[in-house]
């Protein structure tokens, strides 16, 4: 049996040490787990809890939430438990409003990769981002003379069938769905269900994008080092337009601490979510980074841009410059 009682105070001691829980906060935080887990009344003597602080995931007591939930009564499933754990985590995590200003306070005095890393470590903590699920995934390298390739097996998350993949191209829209996909900004600390993830832990951050409104969260089962998802906060099918180039420009002039870029709007060779506009990004170099050109051309138009196709397995192209604005254009 989990101590509901013990289990309140590490929540509390974890939020003060990771999620930025203030001490004028403690008491209100107590009492609204108190009330979230059926208890009337906390521990009498405190107890040593120097244990927490040496926590590097949440792991432990996000599953003693969910033991606890069902032993209760609260959850009748680990689906509902899943859900309440992360309702928890949620509930502890700090207001989108606080983690906006905090990510842009950060960046104008520190710089974007320390408003990233507060961004990235409060996902860690709070649960949202599956470290240790992650972790499991398979990744290995392969040399191929001067190329060498990146293969992963994502154990974390199961891919989607290419088949519902094309559904989503021509599915109508269901007004009555809510969020009504998995990134549209209304996930933001929503509970979740048996049909739609959790996202009660989720934070993000506003980006202004193409004069367009934009968000930015990180991926809960990362490909790649602080794999990133910024998608338009309208829900509106994914596109290939000139403007698509400008909004991939404004946000490396936001963040130039990551990469970003766009699936395509097709189906199969494009993204798994094509209902709603986003973009990918993060802190990696991918194996086409790294390719060597095969042949570099000019062009008369644009001097000062270098042309290269690369020495690749398929059909790259890639454009070098200083200045955005031929590329833009």
């Amino acid at each position: 049996m989990v101590d509901g009682k013990f289990l309140v105070e590490k929540l509390v001691a974890y939020s003060k040490a990771f999620l930025y829980l203030a001490d004028t906060d403690e008491i209100y935080t107590r009492n609204c787990l108190l009330a979230a887990l059926r208890l009337t009344s906390p521990m009498k003597d405190a107890p040593n809890l120097d244990f927490i602080k040496e926590m590097s995931v949440p792991d432990v007591l996000f599953d003693e939430l969910k033991d606890y939930s069902i032993e209760v009564g609260i959850a009748g499933d680990d689906v509902q438990a899943t859900l309440f754990a992360s309702s928890i985590f949620g509930m502890l995590t700090q207001k989108p409003s606080e983690i906006n200003d905090t990510f842009n306070y950060l960046k104008e005095k520190m710089g974007a990769q320390a408003a990233c890393d507060y961004l990235y470590n409060l996902s860690v903590m709070n649960n949202y981002i599956q470290k240790t699920a992650i972790s499991r995934n398979m990744l290995w390298e392969y040399r191929d003379g001067d190329n060498v390739l990146e293969i992963t097996i994502n154990l974390s998350k199961p891919e989607k069938d290419n088949k519902d993949i094309m559904k989503l191209v021509s599915a109508p829209v269901d007004g009555d769905k809510y969020p009504k996909c998995a990134l549209c900004p209304e996930n933001e600390g929503y509970l979740g269900s048996y049909t739609h993830p959790p996202r009660a832990n989720l934070r993000t951050v506003s980006l202004s994008l193409g004069g367009e409104d934009w968000s930015m969260q990180y991926s809960p089962y990362a490909y790649f080092n602080e794999h990133c998802i910024v998608f338009n906060k309208r829900h509106t099918p994914m596109q290939m337009t000139r403007q698509t180039i400008t909004k991939l420009f404004d946000f490396i002039d936001i963040l130039p601490n990551y990469f970003i870029g766009s699936n395509s709007d097709l189906p199969i060779v494009g993204g798994s979510i094509l209902n709603h506009e986003h973009y990918q990004g993060g802190k990696h170099e991918m194996p086409m980074h790294k390719a060597k050109p095969r042949y570099v051309l000019t062009c008369e138009k644009f001097p000062d841009v270098e042309i290269s196709i690369l020495n690749w397995y398929n059909s790259a192209i890639r454009l070098t410059g200083y200045n955005k604005t031929p590329f833009a254009k």
